[in-house]
């Protein structure tokens, strides 16, 4: 049976991991009045994925 996902082969996992530790080292440099910005902009760009996927009701 197909799920629809593609398979995840250890090279991509690890692709990933690597990525993710690199952005992780910029981040902690990164100075607190950039990390703030960048959580707003994370936070706005959750809300408004969540919006697209659940719009209001209305009344």
């Amino acid at each position: 049976m197909k799920t629809g996902y593609a398979e995840i082969s250890p090279d991509s996992i690890q692709e990933r991991l690597t990525q993710a530790e690199e952005m992780s080292q910029i981040w902690d440099k990164s100075p607190e009045a950039v990390q703030m910005y960048l959580k707003g902009c994370m936070a706005t760009a959750a809300a408004l994925a969540g919006q697209q996927c659940e719009p209001r009701k209305a009344g």
